[in-house]
């Protein structure tokens, strides 16, 4: 009776320790490698970013590799390259160069951007009539003016005063340019834009607004002068 306890107390104990062993052994499984693929994306500020990214599996963690930012040169090359390979489609052709110009606005580089707001400006109007190119070009000069590019977005509103933009459109495309004039403290100049809707543009719904911020232009420009003849009469003072 008890040599029958005994061998069933030892089969008992060998059945938790191969239990145990399996156990450690499932935990010492090698974790398989998930693949990886590049991704490539332009960022909303006109710069690609190259990451690489693990492929889902269910029930496995994703794993990711660091982001490589690449540089603002790196960026506008990609998106160069862009507009070359959207050749043969209109508008393909025609987002890639609004993404270029953006890029090159981002870097500073308003000469270059011109060029191929030029080159936009010229497709769209082939395409689908100088109307077209003119609502096309605002939509491009507001959205830098939103990013920011106050430069640019002068430049691109200058250049479709005129011919291209009449109107409603024309007193919107001042008063951005008056506000982008402003945004750079250069209030004179954005005082003479409000000026011209006022003057030219008596009629539009945009005449209200352009007399609220040409007051303020010009009580900046007070304010400015105002501060200059303070800090000349300190530097007077000081010399004596």
């Amino acid at each position: 009776m008890f040599s029958r306890y005994r061998r069933l107390i030892l089969i008992s104990f060998g059945l938790a320790g191969l239990l145990i062993m399996a156990s450690v052994a499932c935990r010492q499984e090698p974790r398989r490698e998930l693949p990886a693929k590049e991704v490539v994306s332009v960022g909303k500020q006109g710069e690609a970013v190259a990451s690489l990214a693990a492929t889902k599996t269910p029930g496995l963690p994703e794993r990711t590799e660091p982001r490589t930012t690449l540089s603002k040169a790196e960026a506008v090359s990609r998106l160069m390259a862009d507009v070359q390979n959207a050749q043969g489609d209109f508008e393909k052709r025609v987002r890639a160069r609004k993404a270029l110009i953006y890029g090159l606005s981002r870097r500073g580089e308003t000469d270059v951007a011109m060029l191929e707001f030029e080159a936009f400006l010229e497709d769209v109007e082939d395409q689908e009539g100088p109307e077209r190119a003119g609502l096309g070009g605002a939509t491009v000069a507001r959205h830098l003016w939103r990013r920011g590019h106050y430069r640019t977005s002068i430049a691109v509103y200058e250049r479709l005063q005129g011919d291209l933009l009449t109107g409603h459109a024309a007193a919107e495309a001042l008063l951005y340019i008056g506000l982008s004039y402003a945004k750079l403290n250069e209030h004179k100049n954005a005082a003479d834009s409000f000026q011209r809707i006022i003057r030219e543009y008596s009629d539009s719904p945009l005449a209200p607004e352009a007399r609220k911020e040409l007051t303020a232009a010009r009580m900046a420009l007070h304010r400015n002068d105002g501060d200059r003849t303070a800090l000349r009469v300190m530097a007077e003072a000081h010399q004596e």
